[in-house]
């Protein structure tokens, strides 16, 4: 969710994120506006979070909307997240080194 940013910010941003841009491997991203919400987004789907980190993808778009004078205000999860998917950004976010999935005590405990 973008502040600041028009509808054709956030369709350039999207551009600049998705694979048929030369952005993030199977990313699908375009730019909507959502007036009820008073916002503009880049709404996304990943097709594989081990080949585009939800978290690389959302430091880009924040870059990018900085650099157009816009501010990313928060997101959206609409349906179901791997869970491996909010590991490994809570492991890049926390900057823990060689950090694994198999730290997290309810990821172990499923393992058993």
């Amino acid at each position: 969710n973008l502040r600041g940013a028009s509808v054709g910010v956030a369709r350039e941003i999207a551009v600049v994120v998705r694979e048929s841009g030369g952005g993030f491997p199977g990313v699908r991203a375009l730019g909507l506006d959502l007036p009820q919400a008073g916002h503009v987004q880049v709404s996304m789907n990943v097709e594989d979070y081990e080949a585009a980190a939800l978290h690389e993808i959302v430091e880009r778009i924040e870059r990018e909307a900085e650099r157009r004078g816009a501010e990313v205000t928060g997101s959206e999860l609409v349906g179901l997240m791997p869970a491996g998917a909010a590991v490994a950004a809570a492991g890049a976010l926390l900057r823990i080194d060689g950090f694994d999935p198999a730290h997290v005590l309810e990821l172990r405990l499923l393992e058993r």
